[in-house]
């Protein structure tokens, strides 16, 4: 189907070309001043020069017609490989978000297995299932994230979005901060937080997102920062926007690939030696995630030295603030 579109659209050139031609070869004949303009051709209304201009406009006929067929059949390409690409990623969703559930399901019930709410277990049998645990949770996370990113393709990232004072910001994060003392103590790192926020003004956001991006770039301070280092939090506010910033004395990123770092699946070099598991899309999602909110996220980093990841948001004068006035909406991307 595709060669005999193309041989038609050749064919319809080449035939416009020739009727082209023999317009202006006719037009050129007369005695008046369009004689005078096609007399700059080879031998004025010779055979010769009237062949040469008929085949000129059948090439430029049949070359144009090529160039319509081929973009028209790249269209078609491109049209198609979109498709699959969509179809692709609803497949992945709906399976990403099928396995959540099964999996909340094993965590939730390893954790009533700890806690001894259905029957004591011995200290062996208790290590093993931490390690289960922490599996299951590592694999809840990565689905999610999955699924955020597919999301976020198909233009469907959804947002809750509610006003929050500093106030309770800072709560929050000092929360989130001490669920990492325990996963900072068992990697002997410094893990210090400091916070000065002052402006009684609020920011419009979906908490459930920003703190999986403030968790995100925590876990990856500790990942990436060898024992006995340290790893600090600073919150901060100024007259438009709070900022929040993660600094480690870790391995940094090498400064040519420094560029690449917010890029879907992309992990330095360096990381991958460090950390084998990882999938290199916690990143692009923090950046997404940021950048929906009307914020910015950057980062400073020296190899061998350590990286800063900081993010901002927009603070506004608002007088409502907390788990009240929820307003739900999808960002077309």
């Amino acid at each position: 189907m595709k060669n005999l579109e193309i041989v038609s659209l050749l064919v319809l050139g080449g035939i416009s070309g020739f009727i082209g031609a023999l317009i202006i070869l006719l037009i050129g004949m007369g005695e008046n001043i369009h004689e005078q303009f096609f007399s700059y051709w080879f031998v004025r209304q010779s055979a010769f020069s009237a062949l040469m201009i008929i085949i000129s406009f059948v090439c430029i006929g049949f070359l144009v017609a090529y160039i319509r067929g081929e973009l028209i059949a790249k269209g078609k390409e491109i049209a198609r490989l979109q498709d699959i690409n969509k179809t692709t990623n609803e497949f992945v969703s709906i399976i990403t978000h099928q396995m959540r559930s099964p999996l909340s399901f094993i965590s939730f019930s390893i954790s009533l297995l700890l806690k001894g709410d259905v029957g004591g277990v011995s200290e062996e049998q208790k290590g093993f299932l931490q390690k289960v645990y922490g599996s299951t949770k590592s694999a809840i996370i990565l689905t999610q994230d999955l699924l955020d990113v597919t999301k976020l393709t198909l233009g469907q990232l959804g947002l809750s979005l509610q006003y929050f004072n500093l106030l309770e910001i800072e709560k929050n994060i000092k929360e989130t901060i001490q669920k990492f003392v325990p996963m900072a103590q068992s990697k002997s790192l410094l893990f210090a937080s400091s916070f000065a926020l002052h402006s009684g003004k609020s920011a419009h956001l979906d908490w459930l997102k920003i703190n999986q991006v403030i968790e995100n770039l925590i876990e990856n301070a500790f990942n990436y920062t060898p024992a006995g280092r340290q790893v600090r939090v600073d919150v901060q506010d100024n007259t438009s926007s709070f900022s929040f910033c993660v600094s480690d004395t870790g391995i940094g990123i090498p400064r040519e690939e420094q560029t690449k770092i917010f890029s879907k699946f992309f992990r330095a070099s360096n990381a991958k030696k460090t950390q084998s598991g990882g999938t290199g899309i916690g990143l692009y999602l923090c950046r997404e995630i940021i950048r929906n909110h009307r914020g910015n996220i950057w980062f400073v980093s020296n190899k061998d030295k350590g990286t800063s990841f900081c993010f901002n948001l927009p603070l506004e004068n608002v007088a409502k603030s907390g788990w009240n006035e929820v307003e739900e909406f999808f960002i077309k991307i």
